[in-house]
């Protein structure tokens, strides 16, 4: 299920549109979630979320879809980690060009 009835997380389908999310407002309005909840799903459930140098959090639509079809694939016991850390290093941004 997830946390604290939080189950909806697991339903969600995948979009078209596979942008990158910055910082907690974008990543909670991607999920439906409150900060709350998200930074729970980070720190016990894997959600795979890093932190910038500038201390805001980014993760990409595309990843957290990945993450939800896991969760939908193994059955995990609720509050058992999952370790899916991207490390910042290997985060890179893709600004638009004008």
């Amino acid at each position: 299920m997830g946390l604290n009835g939080h189950a909806r997380i697991a339903t969600r389908k995948p979009q078209a549109n596979q942008g990158s999310l910055i910082g907690w407002s974008q990543i909670c309005e991607y999920l439906g979630l409150c900060v709350t909840a998200c930074i729970k799903y980070r720190r016990f459930e894997g959600l795979p979320v890093c932190k910038l140098p500038d201390g805001r959090m980014f993760t990409s639509k595309t990843l957290i879809d990945q993450w939800i079809l896991a969760r939908q694939a193994v059955e995990l016991e609720p509050g058992e980690p999952v370790n899916t850390v991207v490390p910042a290093q290997h985060v890179v941004i893709h600004k638009p060009s004008d």
